[in-house]
Parts: C-alpha cells; structure tokens; sequence
C-alpha cells in the first residue's frame, strides 16, 4: 500500500492510494484496467483481499487517463505535506527552537517615529507646534437642550490626552490651501492607532471628546427617534483633518445631515455653517508648498502655533535612539509611540 499527496488547483491536498492495482480518490474506487483487480466489482469481493496482500507491492500498472493529471509520476520525489499553524502555534515554534524563553514574534517590525516624519515631510507636511490653550476650547454644540453636557477629563486623563496628540503632532502635518486643513501622518486617520488624529487634536483643545455610546447603555433619543449621541462633526467635510477649530461635538444625526450639505447649490443651513461644500475627504485638495503660505492658512487658527525646522526633534531622536539600543541592541531605533 503506497500513499501520495497531490497539489491540485486550489491548493487541496488530495491523498491517493494504490490498492492492488485499484486507485482509491476519496471515497471513489478506480479499478486499474489489466490490473487483478480490475475483476473487483463489488464491495464483498474487495474485502476478500487479505491483509497479507495489501503489504505487497503493487504490480506497475497503467494509470486512468481521468486521474492522470493528478497523480506524480512513477519515481518521482515525493513531498512531505507541511502542516498550517494556527497563530498561537507560529507564535509558540520558536520557543521550542530555541530553547524557552518568550516566543519570537512574527510579522515586519514596526516603523520608527523618524522614518514616519521623514516620508510625512517629503510628502509635504511641515513640523506645527500648536500651543495647548489655557482654557479648553468650547467645542459643544449641540441643538438639543436635553444632551448634558460631558465632564472635563481629570489630571492624569488630560496629561495621557495630551501625550498621544503630542506624540501626533510631531511626525508633522500637511495643510491644504482652501481652509487650512491639518492633515496627521496618514497612520492616524486609518485603521489600527489608538485614537485617530482628529481624536486627539479634540482631546488636546477641549479636555474631551465624544465616546458613543458604551455597550449596555441606553441611547438618548429626542421626540422624533432620533439619536442624540455626541459625535465629532467636521466642518470642513474632511475627516482626516485634526484642525481644532474645523471640529465641534454635535448629534449623530445632526453631523449625518451635513454630508449633504450645499450638494445640490442651496446655501449651508448648518449651525455652525460648514466651510465649503460637502465632498469626499481628500479629494483634489491642494497642500500649502511654503513656510509662508502655511503662516497664512493658518492665520484664523485659534491656537497659537510655531513653524519648527525639520531637523526640530533630533535631539530627542538621538536619545530615544540610544534606550532602544540599550534594551534591544544595534536593531534599535525610534520605535513609532
């Protein structure tokens, strides 16, 4: 009895068995033509072949044109199948190759904060340094009397806010000439980072920001069904942007209104008015190429803010570079916060 695997199609591994000159694919028998057993009709004649006889080699035989293109050649290497692990096995493989210890982790190390803020800058952002206002900023706004009002963040969640704006603002920001949006590192407006950019520019300017609504709560709705849940609303109709005075909290459905705002040419009817007509996101947006033109768009921010040289973190770079080579060798860098 000789068994074989077979690499079909969609990467099935498909066994195959000679029997005494049958080929047995799957629950299916092939009588070999000429073979002894091509005279095996029925189930109880196939049972009459001893035990003794399943051991012995089968006699070459010719092979069915059907299953031809599916079975290796005689004398052909034979691979051994290679079994796919489960993520907790890759992870617990190199423990037992090595030795113990905690498993190697799989997958591409992650990108250091100064190759993130050198492909940002070359993509045209420039370094801002937005000054943290002394009040928090009144981003409030509902149009419904019966949204209360959240509380302020205490010390230790505003200083973990800060941090992660902080952390965000130095990678740099790209800001388009129309109105002056602030466009993050492109990490933080996509999937995967803990709190997108205009998250903790949010954060940063009000003391707080909109949660939703947490599982098991109840959602507040006003007379007419609709959903009074605090969300960031763009002014600007540009989601990526983390520009302070482009964002206000306001009702679910109120910011859902806005994407249709000034489609069809009507005027804006928003409270706060939007600040240009709605499209999508990034959209033939055009970036600010200077220093001064940054200056300019920048003008009616509320925040003060400081134009930094590129080179403005290198000194942190090189410190944070020299702790990860103390604690992970020559591989270290920067690692992205």
């Amino acid at each position: 009895m000789s068994w074989r695997l077979q690499q079909v199609y969609s990467g099935l591994l498909v066994a195959v068995m000679e029997l005494q000159g049958c080929v047995l694919l799957g629950i299916y028998v092939y009588p070999v033509p000429g073979s002894p057993a091509s005279n095996i009709t029925t189930p109880e004649a196939l049972t009459r072949v001893s035990a003794l006889s399943l051991l012995e080699p089968s006699t070459p035989t010719t092979t069915p044109a059907s299953l031809s293109s599916r079975i290796p050649p005689s004398g052909s290497a034979r691979k051994t199948p290679q079994l796919s692990m489960s993520s907790d096995e890759e992870n617990e493989a190199p423990r037992a190759q090595e030795g113990g210890g905690a498993p190697v982790k799989r997958g591409a190390p992650r990108r250091t904060s100064v190759s993130l803020r050198t492909d940002h800058l070359a993509a045209g952002a420039f370094l801002i340094a937005f000054e943290k206002p002394a009040t928090p900023l009144d981003l409030f706004k509902p149009h419904s009397t019966a949204v209360p009002r959240p509380p302020q963040w205490d010390a230790k969640e505003q200083k973990s806010a800060d941090k992660e704006y902080l952390t965000m603002e130095r990678k740099g920001f790209r800001v388009s000439t129309d109105i002056g949006c602030c466009i993050p590192e492109e990490g933080y407006y996509k999937a995967g980072k803990k709190g997108k950019g205009h998250q903790r520019a949010f954060s940063y300017a009000a003391g707080w920001r909109p949660v939703g609504v947490k599982k098991g709560d109840t959602m507040l709705k006003d007379s007419a069904g609709n959903p009074l849940t605090l969300e960031i609303s763009h002014l600007c109709h540009r989601s990526e942007c983390c520009r302070v005075d482009h964002m206000i909290s306001e009702e679910k459905f109120q910011n859902q209104k806005r994407n249709y705002c000034r489609v069809d040419g009507t005027p804006c009817t928003h409270s706060p008015k939007c600040l240009r007509p709605y499209s999508n996101s990034l959209d033939g947006m055009q970036l600010c190429t200077t220093r001064d033109a940054v200056r300019q768009a920048l003008e009616s921010c509320p925040l003060t803010f400081s134009l930094l040289p590129n080179d403005a973190y290198a000194k942190r770079d090189a410190q944070s570079a020299k702790r990860m080579k103390r604690k992970h060798g020559d591989g270290g860098g920067p690692a992205d916060e």
